[in-house]
């Protein structure tokens, strides 16, 4: 569940600001080292997507300037890496995957394949934050759309990210699916969300104005939520 995360610069990073910065956290296995260690990272190209390009949509791995951040600090087994990523124009059209895993060296074996990959999302645009699918939003809210993202960060004054999901949900029964720690709430703002969008339809249509829908499909927004089982 923490092994894919997703970047919207459009969501989280201020207008004209032109790169931004994710970390990673890493633990490693064996003996610790009186010496700090470096550690290094490669891209895993992933097939049917859009693969984000070394230079184009992140500094490269190997770039000199990211040399002392990728390193196991001395008698630490774990450490905190950036990836920088930068906001080329291509991100607003649509995302791009970035999939990192460990490149061995000399100080490093790669570890076990199923715990050793991360892969990020990116784009300059609202798009579904990973935590949707791993919470089961489509059963509360409906099917996820930008719209509808941007009408739930207008109306809660939140960002409704990973990270805030995160903060409505948990893991609770440890099967790597997200159940709300609160369901009496997220049944209540379900409902609020349908209320509101109604409310705005209804002044939009007064002002001869079409219902508020989602411009890539052209379907109107709605917040029926998916059937359990379907």
């Amino acid at each position: 569940m923490m092994r894919n995360g997703s970047h919207s610069f459009k969501l989280k990073t201020p207008e004209g600001q032109l790169s931004d910065t994710v970390w990673l956290d890493v633990d490693i296995m064996g003996k610790l080292s009186a010496e700090d260690r470096p550690l290094a990272l490669q891209q895993v190209m992933v097939e049917g997507t859009k693969n984000a390009v070394a230079g184009t949509h992140y500094i490269a791995f190997d770039d000199p300037v990211l040399a002392e951040f990728y390193v196991v600090p001395a008698h630490s087994a774990t450490a905190h890496i950036p990836v920088i990523l930068k906001r080329d124009p291509s991100l607003a059209e649509g995302n791009v995957v970035l999939r990192i895993t460990f490149r061995e060296n000399a100080n490093f074996k790669t570890g076990y394949p199923e715990f050793s990959a991360y892969t990020l999302t990116v784009s300059d645009r609202l798009s579904k934050p990973n935590a949707w699918d791993l919470a089961s939003l489509d059963y509360y809210f409906g099917e996820y759309g930008e719209k509808k993202h941007e009408l739930m960060m207008k109306w809660t004054e939140e960002s409704w990210d990973d990270e805030y999901i995160n903060s409505l949900f948990a893991d609770i029964y440890g099967f790597g699916t997200l159940s709300p720690k609160d369901p009496n709430y997220i049944e209540w703002l379900a409902g609020w969300f349908a209320e509101q969008l109604e409310q705005e339809n209804v002044e939009r249509l007064q002002n001869k104005l079409d219902v508020w829908k989602e411009s890539d499909t052209g379907k109107p927004v709605d917040f029926t939520p998916k059937e359990w089982g379907r």
